[in-house]
């Protein structure tokens, strides 16, 4: 309602006003500057949770790889004690006095006599080419 002042005295106009036109634009400026902020702190949290994300990813990645180096630190040293286990089982095995034992009393063989001995020795190859005059074919 609108009221007009003509010469001294009041009179009641009726004047529609649209008063929702009013508050919609004061009301822009101040909801547009709350959502505004509201979108500026939703932007601020959504990258703190990301970066967070990608932080917990991280240290998971990292903690994964710690327990697979422990574990392969485990295995070498393993794999260290049954090396030493299979070297001391090898020289065992291959002792000269245990492959002696074995010819003697397993497979009945007996020690050679000196006029059954022949003694080899290593010729090179350009010596026996010079005996027979270059040609080994």
């Amino acid at each position: 309602m609108a009221y007009t002042i003509q010469s001294n005295s009041i009179h009641r106009k009726n004047v529609y006003l649209d008063s929702s036109a009013t508050h919609r634009v004061g009301l822009q400026s101040k909801v547009g500057l709350q959502t505004l902020d509201k979108l500026i702190v939703l932007c601020l949290v959504a990258l703190a949770v990301a970066a967070s994300g990608v932080l917990v990813s991280k240290y998971v990645t990292a903690s994964e790889l710690n327990y697979q180096k422990q574990e392969l630190q485990q295995q070498i040293a393993t794999f260290k004690e049954v090396n030493t286990q299979l070297e001391m089982k090898i020289a065992e095995l291959s002792s000269p006095e245990r492959i002696y034992e074995i010819a003697v009393n397993d497979i009945g063989m007996s020690t050679a006599s000196p006029e059954n001995v022949k003694i080899v020795q290593r010729v090179r190859v350009a010596e026996v080419e010079s005996y027979y005059g270059g040609n080994i074919n």
